[in-house]
This record gives C-alpha cells, sequence and structure tokens, in this order.
C-alpha cells in the first residue's frame, strides 16, 4: 500500500498522492486511504458484509472520482466501510470501467473511531495518470 496524505492543500479538505505499480492498485490503494482518511483504525473494519460494484467513465481520473463517489455514498446511506477484496479494471471502446469485490461492515461507533467525515470527492487536482512504467493519483476529499 502506498499513498501519502499532503496537508497543505487545502484547509477542509485532505489531498492523498498514490503511485502504484498498477491502475487496479490505485483504486486499492485509493480505499485504504478513504478509510484511513476517516478512522483512527482502519484495520478495525471487517470484512463481513459483501457487494460487487460495476462503475464506468470517460477518462481514468473520473472513474477514481465515481469509485470515491461511491464509497461515500455507501458510507452515508447505508452506513457501510468497505476494504476492496478483489479490482479490476478495462478499457471498453473509449470507456473506463472497474467491477471491484468489497469486503466490509455497518459502522460500529464502538469500534470505529471515526476522526473526520468525508462528505465528497472534489474534481480539485484529480488525476490518474501513467508516469514512466508507474500509475500516479491525486485525490481531494472534502471533509
Amino acid at each position: 500500500m502506498t499513498f501519502e496524505l499532503v496537508d497543505d492543500v487545502a484547509l477542509a479538505d485532505v489531498a492523498c498522492e498514490i503511485e502504484a505499480a498498477s491502475v487496479e492498485q490505485v483504486f486499492v490503494d485509493a480505499a485504504e486511504a478513504f478509510l484511513a482518511i476517516q478512522l483512527e483504525n482502519p484495520n478495525d473494519v471487517g470484512r463481513l458484509v459483501h457487494r460487487a460494484i460495476k462503475l464506468k467513465a470517460d477518462e481514468r481520473d473520473l472513474l477514481l472520482y465515481t469509485f470515491l463517489q461511491e464509497l461515500i455514498y455507501l458510507k452515508d446511506t447505508e452506513q457501510l466501510l468497505f476494504h476492496v477484496k478483489a479490482l479490476a479494471f478495462s478499457e471498453v471502446g473509449e470507456e473506463f470501467q472497474i467491477q471491484a469485490a468489497l469486503e466490509g461492515e455497518s459502522i460500529d461507533a464502538t469500534r470505529h473511531r471515526q476522526t473526520v467525515d468525508a462528505k465528497a470527492t472534489s474534481f480539485f487536482r484529480l488525476k490518474l495518470l501513467e508516469k514512466s512504467g508507474k500509475f500516479c493519483a491525486t485525490f481531494v476529499l472534502d471533509i
């Protein structure tokens, strides 16, 4: 897992930079960063609930945005937090897609010590690029 939280980007936001060997790993690391931003210990989130998602977008960075928004939606509407068990990335025509198997559990305030609450993903500094054989991503969450 390779991600770095960046403190000096915005005051009411949290920025994250990811460097990974594959585009799939970017999404896995983004999900772990999403948990790490919000919880004192992301490893406290069990793997009791299973969910499959399929998302698509016209650009890679927009797919990352959509993925993070889906995690926020699941947290806010169903009170669920997730790790990524498996993820497949594909390019179909002019569309980018992911299929992901998520594992997680319902939020339990006695075990999941929340430090902040991510409200939305921002387009500010959003990127997902391939550079020198690695994939680099940046995203910002509104907290």
